[in-house]
């Protein structure tokens, strides 16, 4: 039976606004650079692994400014190059620095609301888990969700980061539920989909893009209307 379900945040129920190719766009345009929106949506794809990857091996919140700047510059990069555009580390840096100091916030998919809601109805625990540096209270307060969410895990607070098992237990803690009656939702097979299997939850993998067509390990939905518990 279960008892929680536990949300991704970022690209799983909330995405950001202006969108990630109009934000992309606007900066690369001080260096003469075009891109194309599906293109730019396959470049995030790619730079979220590889900090999904370093987070588990060295977390962005434990570097120091030039090591930050190292691996953002990569993380530009790969935006780049699925849009078949090669840039130097310098240029990189300098255009994500841009795209960082762009005013934007966190909206919600406009599945959410109704799945929680019809979570809520069965008295099932809603949760969310997130390698964002923020606390989990400001987190859901900046969402909305105060009403929505009984339990939000940061790796701030946790102090590790998706995939490893030790945020995943820690939201289990906070929600008094095991792990045989819990689910996790989120859009990445690294971060998500191994971390709920290793630390024993049944995983969940969104797929709104349908970058996955062949993923059969698990659960796969589009959207969270199609989720089911």
């Amino acid at each position: 039976m279960i008892k929680s379900v536990f949300f991704d945040v970022y690209g799983t129920i909330a995405h950001f606004s202006p969108s990630k190719f109009k934000i992309q766009s606007a900066a690369c345009e001080n260096f003469g650079i075009n891109l194309i929106n599906e293109n730019v949506n396959l470049g995030y794809k790619k730079a979220d692994n590889l900090m999904s990857e370093q987070n588990a091996t060295f977390p962005l919140r434990k570097m120091n400014q030039n090591q930050q700047d190292v691996f953002f510059t990569k993380y530009q990069q790969e935006i780049l190059l699925a849009n078949g555009i090669q840039v130097e580390n310098s240029i990189a840096l300098e255009i994500f620095k841009l795209v960082r100091n762009t005013p934007r916030k966190l909206e919600l998919y406009e599945d959410v609301l109704p799945c929680f809601e019809k979570i809520k109805k069965l008295k099932i625990t809603i949760g969310l888990i997130s390698n964002l540096n923020e606390s989990g209270r400001f987190l859901v307060q900046s969402l909305g969700l105060s009403e929505k969410v009984d339990v939000a895990v940061t790796s701030k607070e946790a102090g590790f980061e998706k995939p490893n098992p030790g945020i995943f237990h820690y939201a289990l803690k906070q929600s008094q539920s095991s792990p045989e009656n819990a689910i996790h939702v989120g859009d990445q097979i690294f971060s998500d989909v191994n971390g709920a299997e290793f630390s024993g939850i049944r995983p969940v993998l969104l797929d709104r893009n349908n970058f996955h067509k062949n993923f059969t390990r698990c659960q796969k939905i589009s959207s969270l209307k199609n989720l089911k518990i």
